[in-house]
């Protein structure tokens, strides 16, 4: 039986991730030159292609973009929105809430092991963190970062 059999069974899913992770993944992929045709992310990216380092661009995020994360994702319609740190128990609690059971068992991903967008970003002072949560509030007290 397919997941999503006909339009009107579709459930439309959405992944959430931590702002302060977003950002660190968006300048190590606009740094990388992986971002091309993305244009949700525009703004963002092109602030992040002009910051000298990491650090300049949360920085100017900060202070010229405070809360753009959470309007990109506010932008999507969604039935469902999954963190991605909750990744893969997350999706498989969800596609047998949905009534896919006979899928859970194809989704058993073992042995994944995160792989940070930059080490650059986790030697950032933690002020600095906690001003990027403040900025995209709203978003963080949806999902509970802190």
């Amino acid at each position: 039986m397919p997941f999503f059999p006909g339009l009107d069974d579709t459930i439309r899913l959405s992944m959430v991730r931590h702002p302060c992770r977003w950002l660190a993944s968006l300048y190590a992929a606009v740094k990388e030159d992986s971002l091309r045709g993305h244009e949700h992310v525009s703004r963002a990216a092109r602030l992040a292609e002009s910051s000298r380092n990491i650090y300049e661009f949360l920085q100017d995020y900060i202070n010229l973009m405070p809360g753009y994360y959470t309007d990109v994702h506010d932008r999507y319609v969604a039935d469902a929105v999954l963190r991605v740190e909750d990744l893969p128990e997350a999706f498989t609690s969800f596609i047998y809430a949905a009534g896919e059971k006979d899928m859970v068992r194809y989704t058993m991903v073992c042995g994944l092991t995160p792989v940070n967008a930059t080490d650059e970003f986790y030697n950032v002072h933690p002020s600095l963190w906690d001003q990027i949560v403040r900025c995209e509030q709203d978003l963080c007290i949806a999902y509970d970062y802190s």
